[in-house]
């Protein structure tokens, strides 16, 4: 007998528990990483930061070892032991920073491969809009910031959101194009300006899967798949743009994020 599929419920609480538990781990790496930084600079004193981070790594290691999914525990152990070596003696002096880098390096890279991998964060692994015709946020309104991932021509994008309507498409023609990238389609009996970006020539694109329509249809998107949806009560995106090298200003975007292992085009 085949397995039941999971509800939309059971995925929101699965999202829920990775969202928050990977918030977690990102956070304690983030202050292992900066208390690091202290030590490398001698800006304090070795024998207090080397107790916080032994700490930090122990609740790190304990949170990897509840979830087989993930990998790099061997990578937080071996940076302890590192640390731990001289900790003893509290001096800093011998400590091998290289090493220290390269292992917090593999400790990121492959949290990030193993996020990618795991059905329940993958980008194409589910999507609200992939059995009904139309979904809309759930109002989590207690959550100060909220973003929604979305692919489009073989891209990733992130926007920020209020509200969202997701509707998948087979019933709302485009009557007309806008070049480069601006459709105008019907939905309702209104028409929208939808986005479909990285495009020059609309009407040799292939149709959408889906039409993104953001905060009472303000911002409008074409959409191949939908992503993940990101709750959290600080901005956690913003402080990862990496700005485009060859432009002061983009009127689409600042640059991009990483998240989840995967760079996506913030939209503003």
């Amino acid at each position: 007998m085949e397995p039941r599929p999971y509800s939309r419920e059971k995925f929101r609480d699965f999202d829920d528990i990775w969202t928050f538990n990977l918030q977690k781990i990102e956070g304690i790496q983030h202050s292992v990483e900066a208390r690091l930084h202290e030590l490398e600079h001698a800006q304090s004193d070795y024998g207090e930061v080397y107790e916080d981070i032994a700490e930090q790594l122990d609740l790190l290691s304990s949170i990897y070892s509840g979830y087989n999914t993930v990998e790099g525990n061997e990578y937080i152990l071996r940076l302890k032991s590192v640390l731990e070596s001289h900790g003893k003696r509290c001096v800093r002096e011998g400590l091998d920073f290289n090493l220290i880098h390269y292992l917090l390096a593999k400790i990121s890279d492959m949290r990030d491969r193993s996020v990618e991998r795991f059905p329940l964060l993958s980008h194409a692994a589910y999507g609200p809009g992939t059995r009904r015709g139309a979904w809309t946020d759930d109002g989590r309104t207690l959550k100060k910031y909220k973003w929604i991932t979305f692919a489009r021509n073989r891209s990733w994008f992130i926007a920020s959101f209020t509200n969202v309507l997701i509707l998948k498409n087979g019933v709302y023609p485009i009557e007309s194009f806008d070049p480069p990238d601006l459709l105008n389609v019907k939905i309702n009996d209104i028409i929208y300006k939808v986005r479909d970006i990285f495009t020059k020539f609309p009407r040799l694109q292939a149709a959408p899967a889906y039409y993104l329509l953001i905060d009472d249809r303000q911002k409008n998107f074409a959409v191949d798949g939908i992503g993940r949806r990101i709750y959290a009560d600080v901005d956690i995106v913003t402080p990862g743009i990496r700005p485009f090298a060859k432009a002061e200003r983009n009127s689409l975007s600042p640059g991009r994020v990483r998240m989840f292992g995967i760079n996506h085009l913030l939209l503003y």
